[in-house]
């Protein structure tokens, strides 16, 4: 059972705001109450139950304007419920749709390497690669990729020192989080 929040002191005069106090531990994380100690507490439980059916429910008005983003958020969705076959089937059909959009490609790249299907992920990025042969995005993700998973870091290493070579436009990642990246891939 998990415990409660700190209450709110009872002496507070009616209106006063109260706000418990920070939870400095990770920075740039959020403190949830209530959580942490095996199950939800039935409140929580049903505030993150209600806040994945409306993202459900986005995600098929999603689909009905732009079928392409409606299967990557579906995609999504379905990862986040640990629906592995059902969130491939999205992304496969989401980049089935749009041949020409490689970062639908990325994403596949991505997640058949979380499921440790590296040779299928492979496949995929060399797809991106043939569509869009320099790709900041596509040697980015590839690099990261391989970073995250802990292998092919020397790969890694040679496609961020071509990142960092290459023209950026605002929406690629920026030169800092390359040679961060790199840094890690170079074990420091």
């Amino acid at each position: 059972m998990p415990f409660p929040r700190p209450p709110r002191p009872r002496n507070l005069p009616a209106g006063t705001l109260w706000r418990d106090k920070p939870r400095p531990d990770i920075p740039g994380s959020l403190w949830l109450p209530d959580t942490g100690y095996g199950e939800l507490a039935p409140s929580m439980a049903g505030y993150f139950s209600s806040g994945l059916d409306k993202a459900t429910a986005t995600a098929g008005q999603m689909a009905a304007i732009d079928p392409v983003e409606g299967h990557w958020a579906q995609a999504r969705l379905a990862e986040k419920k640990k629906e592995f076959h059902t969130a491939e089937e999205h992304l496969q059909r989401a980049a089935e749709m749009a041949p020409e959009k490689v970062g639908k490609l990325v994403d596949l790249a991505r997640f058949l390497a979380k499921q440790g299907r590296y040779q299928e992920s492979e496949q995929s990025f060399r797809k991106a690669e043939k569509i869009a042969p320099n790709s900041p995005r596509v040697i980015y993700a590839r690099a990261d990729t391989y970073v995250q998973e802990g292998r092919n870091l020397d790969t890694a290493r040679q496609l961020l020192k071509r990142y960092l070579q290459a023209e950026l436009t605002p929406d690629d990642p920026s030169r800092a989080d390359a040679e961060k990246l790199l840094k890690k891939a170079s074990g420091g």
